[in-house]
């Protein structure tokens, strides 16, 4: 099933088609920790060819991917790295929320939603460089 899901996630982010978390494109820089948490954006949805949606473990158990994406972002910040514990209790929040607050930020901080926003987008470009050279990786397999 793995194979499978790298595979869709890998063709459509090298074909440049609109990747939606959390009802936002990843490709936008204007997103902050609260917009991200609220659906936007409703003309590139309409006129997406299609979603794909998972709830990590269902088609793949993909979270070590994030879980090594958010070391290498908040070690980047200077931040020392968290436990899979930490990684897990935190991903109830948008990846922008989650940020802020492994650095130690609060909703309400006067940072919280700048520098979530900042660590949000760090993330995405870290996370799609690793499905990227996995997907090469595998190609170069076959």
């Amino acid at each position: 099933m793995w194979n499978i899901f790298t595979t869709a996630l890998s063709t459509l982010l090298l074909q440049s088609v609109p990747i939606f978390y959390n009802f936002m494109p990843c490709k936008s820089l204007s997103f902050t920790a609260k917009s991200r948490s609220k659906i936007g954006n409703l003309d590139a949805i309409k006129s997406s060819k299609g979603v794909l949606f998972d709830i990590d473990g269902t088609l793949a158990d993909s979270w070590k991917l994030g879980f090594d994406a958010t070391q290498v972002v908040l070690t980047n910040y200077g931040i020392d790295a968290i436990t899979e514990d930490s990684y897990h209790k935190g991903c109830v929040y948008t990846t922008p929320e989650r940020l802020a607050r492994h650095v130690g930020l609060l909703p309400g901080d006067e940072n919280f939603d700048e520098l979530g926003g900042k660590l949000g987008m760090e993330f995405d470009d870290y996370y799609v460089k690793l499905v990227r050279k996995y997907h090469e990786e595998r190609q170069q397999c076959e």
